[in-house]
């Protein structure tokens, strides 16, 4: 399985690049979880 954090960060980059108006995420971690979880915290 792919690092989730790191595949939604590079996901949430491209889409703040199209610069959209709303854009809905639910997510839920209570813990860090992979080696993406810094970049996802910096998007």
């Amino acid at each position: 399985m792919a690092n989730s954090g790191l595949v939604i960060s590079t996901i949430s980059r491209k889409i703040q690049a199209q610069q959209s108006r709303a854009i809905g995420l639910d997510l839920y971690r209570d813990l860090p979880e992979g080696s993406g979880y810094d970049q996802l915290v910096k998007v």
